[in-house]
C-alpha cells in the first residue's frame, strides 16, 4: 500500500495518484487532512494491526510499502465533546489534554509511517523549517544570501535604507493564506522604501528584512531523490512580478525556460538539505546581475507542478516512480 497525506484541494497530489494507478496496482491510501473522513480503530503491535477507517473501509498502515507526506495538518481521529461547562476548569483541563493526547496519536501515526514504509518522501516534522535558520545553515555551507535584518522600529529601518537604499520585507515564517466565504488574503515579498515607512508606527512587531537585490532572473529548482530540476523564471522584466514572481500576471506571464545549475552549486544545495534532513522541496533562488547565485529559502512542502509544466518534466511521473516499491 502507498500512503499520502494531503489535503483534499492539491491538485499535484491527484495528478501523481493519476500516475500511480496507471503505472501500478498497488492500493493507494490518499489521507486529506482537511476532511473529517478519518478514524482510528485501532493498534497493536504484537498482532501488527495498526487500522484507521476512512469513509468506513479499514486499512492497515502496517501494509504501507510507501509514505509521501505531501502537506497536511492533524486528523479528526475521534470525536471529543468540547461543551464546556460554566465555571468549570477541571472540564476545561481535561478538555485540553484530550486535545494534546489527540495531537500526540497524530504524531505517532506519522512518524509510524515514515519509519515502517520502505519508502518515505517529504516528513510532517520538518515541514516548516525556520528561514533564519535555514539562512544560516546556507552561509554555513558556502552559499551566498540575502543581507538580512530583523527590525522593530522606524528609526533603524530608516537606517538601514540610508546605507543600503531599498529593502523587502517578507514572513518569518509562512506567510498568510486566509479564507473566508467570499475572501482570500495572501501575504507576499514587498519592497520597503521611504514612502512604506511614512505608513508605519514609530514600534512595531519585529519584522524580516532584506537587502533588495539586482537580480537578472529568479530560479525554481524541485529536489527529489538528490537530483535537481530547474526552471529560470524572468520576472524582473515585469513591474508587477520584480518582486514576487508570486504576483502572477495573467496577461503577460513571465518567460519560463529550463535551467541547469552549476555542479557546485547542487552540491551545496545538497548540503544544506542534507543538513535539514530533506528528500524533496522546492528551492528558490536569485542569480543576480554579476551572475552570483544567492539563495532565499527551501519549502519541503513547496508546489513543483509550476515547474513541471512549462519546462515539460513531468515531476509528478517522477514522484510517482518514486513512490512505487
Amino acid at each position: 500500500m502507498i500512503v499520502i497525506y494531503s489535503i483534499s484541494t492539491d491538485g499535484t497530489t491527484t495528478e501523481v495518484i493519476n500516475w500511480l494507478k496507471s503505472k501500478t496496482k498497488i492500493p493507494v491510501l490518499r489521507i486529506n487532512t482537511d476532511l473529517n473522513n478519518v478514524a482510528f480503530v485501532r493498534y497493536d503491535e504484537q498482532e501488527r494491526e495498526f487500522l484507521i477507517s476512512k469513509n468506513n473501509k479499514v486499512f492497515n498502515l502496517f501494509d504501507a510499502k510507501s509514505f509521501w507526506y505531501r502537506k497536511g495538518g492533524h486528523l479528526y481521529l475521534t470525536e471529543i465533546n468540547t461543551e464546556i461547562k460554566p465555571y468549570d476548569g477541571l472540564y476545561a483541563g481535561l478538555l485540553s489534554k484530550l486535545k494534546s493526547e489527540q495531537v500526540s496519536l497524530n504524531h505517532f501515526i506519522k512518524r509510524f509511517l515514515e519509519r515502517a514504509s520502505t519508502i518515505s518522501l517529504g516528513s510532517a516534522f520538518n515541514a516548516s523549517p525556520n528561514k533564519l535558520n535555514v539562512l544560516d545553515i546556507a552561509k554555513d555551507h558556502g552559499l551566498a544570501t540575502p543581507i538580512t535584518f530583523i527590525i522593530d522600529n522606524k528609526n533603524d529601518l530608516r537606517t538601514k535604507i540610508s546605507q543600503y537604499g531599498e529593502l523587502i520585507t517578507k514572513a518569518i515564517s509562512d506567510g498568510i493564506y486566509l479564507f473566508n466565504r467570499d475572501y482570500s488574503f495572501y501575504s507576499y515579498t514587498e519592497l520597503v522604501n521611504e514612502n512604506v515607512i511614512k505608513s508605519l508606527p514609530d514600534k512595531f512587531f519585529p519584522s524580516l528584512f532584506q537587502v533588495k537585490i539586482k537580480k537578472k532572473f529568479e530560479v525554481r529548482t524541485f529536489l527529489i531523490n538528490r537530483e535537481f530540476y530547474s526552471m529560470a523564471i524572468f520576472s524582473q522584466r515585469n513591474r508587477q512580478t520584480e518582486i514576487d514572481f508570486r504576483k502572477y500576471d495573467g496577461k503577460k506571464p513571465n518567460r519560463c525556460i529550463p535551467f541547469v545549475l552549476p555542479n557546485h552549486i547542487k552540491a551545496k544545495l545538497l548540503k544544506v538539505a542534507g543538513e535539514l534532513k530533506l528528500n524533496t522541496g522546492s528551492v528558490d533562488l536569485i542569480v543576480d546581475s554579476h551572475d552570483q547565485f544567492i539563495f532565499l529559502e527551501i519549502n519541503p512542502v513547496g508546489q513543483f507542478s509550476m515547474v513541471s509544466y512549462p519546462c515539460n518534466y513531468y515531476l509528478e511521473e517522477k514522484v510517482a516512480d518514486y513512490l512505487i516499491p
